[in-house]
């Protein structure tokens, strides 16, 4: 072999050896980049930036801009006015939201973003830790739509605990009226009801088992700014018992229909904070001094119960 072919073959062999090393050093590189980390990076930066401008939208409260934030399939139910009763636009100002922490599930395309909201109104000032969920639909953080934790009453705010307090104390209402438990119930009516009627007027009233209460839920609650009363919307599920009414209440009703006899409404209860407990008050009190017996009654329970004549909306989830 010549001394050039020799010298040929020997650069050709160092490409060939360079060539390789380069591919090594690459394949090298590839297997230490985490590309999953890097997704997860990009996510995030995008969740960032996301939830920023709507932090802002929300503190300007502006309606139009934090509607964008929503996925545009959930747009059309989730409207300003819903907004309205979700959101208290009206009663406190959301000073700050400040974000915390992201905990994204890459699988199921979710996030929760912790954050801490400064807000404000008629004289309350408190920061309040609460989570804001998104969703990622076709490569973009959708806001996902929910009740803040605030709500609409700053009595809810100032008294948390009073109206979880609130919530059992209408659970045991409601247990007691599912089991016709008179002495239950008569116990939770406010004191002041309590010392203008007696237990057996109770009884001879609301215990004529004109109607059987299946179940009770809290469709809407709202404390009062100072924490001492709350406007509970129950919505009742009932069924009439024909067999229980005077003949008169029985006219109208069509005994041969199962279906015509159950009732679902939604009716407001007043409730007051005395000494540490939630009371619930008798607003249609019976004569304190005179036996009401079924015969002479002509209404119905509408305090505890649903009216006839009343709306019937859907059962609250």
């Amino acid at each position: 072999m010549s001394a050039s072919n020799v010298t040929r073959t020997t650069r050709g062999s160092v490409w060939v050896w360079i060539a390789l090393g380069v591919a090594a050093a690459s394949a090298t590189v590839l297997a230490l980049v985490d590309f999953d980390a890097l997704a997860a990076k990009r996510d995030e930066d995008a969740l960032r930036a996301r939830f920023a401008a709507y932090a802002d939208a929300r503190r300007a409260e502006d309606v139009d801009a934090i509607a964008a934030f929503v996925a545009p399939g959930a747009r059309e139910k989730f409207d300003g006015a819903l907004m309205a009763q979700l959101w208290s636009f009206d009663v406190i100002d959301v000073d700050a939201i400040s974000p915390s922490r992201f905990d994204i599930d890459q699988k199921a395309a979710r996030a929760v973003v912790k954050t801490v909201a400064d807000i404000s109104g008629s004289g309350l000032t408190q920061s309040v830790p609460f989570d804001v969920e998104f969703a990622r639909v076709g490569g973009e953080w959708y806001l996902v739509p929910g009740a803040e934790p605030w709500g609409r009453s700053i009595g809810d705010v100032r008294f948390a605990e009073r109206r979880e307090e609130l919530e059992t104390a209408f659970a045991r209402w409601t247990d007691a009226r599912k089991r016709d438990d008179l002495p239950a119930q008569y116990s939770m009516l406010a004191p002041e009801d309590r010392r203008k009627v007696s237990l057996g007027v109770y009884e001879m009233q609301f215990g004529t088992g004109v109607m059987k209460v299946h179940d009770m839920k809290i469709a809407k609650a709202e404390l009062a700014d100072d924490g001492l009363s709350a406007i509970v919307h129950a919505w009742a599920d009932v069924e009439l018992v024909p067999a229980n009414m005077p003949a008169d209440m029985r006219r109208g009703l069509r005994i041969d229909d199962p279906s015509a006899l159950r009732v679902q409404n939604t009716t407001p209860m007043a409730w007051d904070w005395v000494d540490g407990a939630w009371y619930c008050r008798l607003e249609q009190a019976p004569p304190g001094a005179t036996a009401i017996t079924k015969e002479e009654s002509s209404s119905q329970d509408q305090t505890f119960g649903p009216s006839q004549d009343a709306p019937t909306p859907d059962e609250p989830k």
